[in-house]
């Protein structure tokens, strides 16, 4: 999987929007401080919409490959990613509400902002959370609190 990132800075914040535009910079989200061996992942590489995304082991798959060109988290991979986006479930804004893949649609669900490590859901004002980032843990909305399963680094 492929999502497209254009990096803008505003203030200290780094701007991350989906436009579904090919021409990025190739990333990996990692979770936790230093050398990390989990990714930000869509299960299974699944690109239909509500497939859940998770914390898994790095393995270099598309799955956990994601580009920056825009101010959204959008796919544009070349499995039928295109034009779906890092959302956070019903545009919900309580505590563990579930982050998915959905159509681009602009809404605030779907704008974040990758500030100190953190990726911050602007509709919300809650950070995107894997727990302490064991495989297979569904990554979901939470207030921001500094823990491990809210520190992602860019690689």
């Amino acid at each position: 999987m492929l999502v497209s990132f254009r990096m803008l800075t505003l203030s200290g914040f780094l701007l991350v929007t989906a436009l579904g535009i090919p021409t990025a910079h190739a990333a990996t989200f990692t979770n936790g401080p230093g050398v990390s061996s989990t990714c930000l992942d869509v299960r299974g590489g699944n690109p239909n919409i509500y497939t859940p995304v998770q914390a898994f082991p790095c393995n270099g798959t598309l799955a956990q490959v994601w580009n920056f060109a825009g101010l959204f988290i959008s796919g544009i991979g070349t499995t039928g990613l295109g034009g779906k986006c890092l959302d956070v479930a019903g545009g919900g804004t309580a505590d563990s509400t579930p982050v998915q893949l959905f159509p681009c649609n602009g809404t605030g669900a779907q704008t974040w902002v990758y500030s100190n490590g953190q990726l911050i859901n602007t509709h919300s004002g809650k950070c995107l959370d894997v727990f302490a980032g064991t495989q297979g843990t569904r990554a979901r909305i939470q207030t921001c609190n500094g823990s491990v399963g809210q520190s992602w680094v860019i690689r």
